[in-house]
């Protein structure tokens, strides 16, 4: 969109929906009668069975809103909310943004001070400060279940409940933290892009920062614990 002669406008918003769902089935056997032949009728002494859900949803609405002086100026602004269903309830939003801007000083000194492309062909200046935002990974915030297992450490000596038609259940050694926080990166970042005789030398040089906070770092709990 033209807001005058000399600068443009482009802007986006938009919005979106996706859920994740995923089902596993694991199978293990001691052994088989027929070596080869691998299905679960062919095992020597029983199988263990077990199978797993997960289920997680992300809502998000964004913005991108840019502007374009003259063909060598530019500014980029967007922002992002999203809402993920693996952070704690009541405070599963988190917002980030970016900015960004270019200058193609080889456009206006060629345009504007008609200075010859022979020697510098392209030239650019960039800057960008930006925000990215990371969910959880599914149920960290409560402890979950699984089914039991005994073993002495040797082999072939697990047991698997239930037994004599008694299940039993262990909570899971992983830590839970129902405060969970989105991690967010925050990434600033300076360049320049330099091409010579039309472009066939070409240089780019980059300098970036990246600070990220309240990282998601999976923790198990010692088996001394309980």
């Amino acid at each position: 969109q033209a807001l005058s002669k000399d600068i443009s406008m482009n802007a986006l918003l938009g919005h979106n929906v996706r859920q994740q769902r995923t089902k596993g089935t694991f199978v293990e056997t001691k052994g088989t009668v027929a070596n080869g032949f691998y299905n679960l009728d062919n095992n020597a002494d029983g199988f263990n069975a077990s199978s797993s859900l997960t289920l997680r949803r992300w809502v998000g609405v964004y913005g991108d809103i840019g502007f374009n002086f003259r063909e060598y100026l530019f500014l980029s602004v967007t922002a992002r909310n999203d809402w993920s269903s693996t952070l704690p309830q009541g405070k599963n939003s988190y917002f980030y943004p970016s900015l960004s801007t270019s200058f193609l000083f080889s456009e206006l000194l060629q345009k504007e001070a008609k200075i010859s492309d022979k020697g510098l062909s392209y030239g650019k200046l960039r800057f960008s400060v930006a925000k990215v935002g990371n969910d959880a990974g599914t149920y960290l915030t409560q402890p979950f279940f699984s089914k039991s297992y005994l073993t002495d450490g040797f082999n072939n000596s697990e047991l698997t409940f239930p037994v004599s038609g008694v299940p039993a259940f262990t909570q899971n050694n992983r830590l839970e933290n129902p405060d969970i926080k989105p991690e967010i990166t925050t990434a600033v970042e300076f360049g320049t892009e330099l091409g010579f005789i039309e472009d066939r030398i070409k240089l780019d040089f980059s300098v970036y920062k990246n600070v990220s906070r309240n990282m998601i770092i999976a923790v198990d709990l010692p088996a001394s614990s309980g």
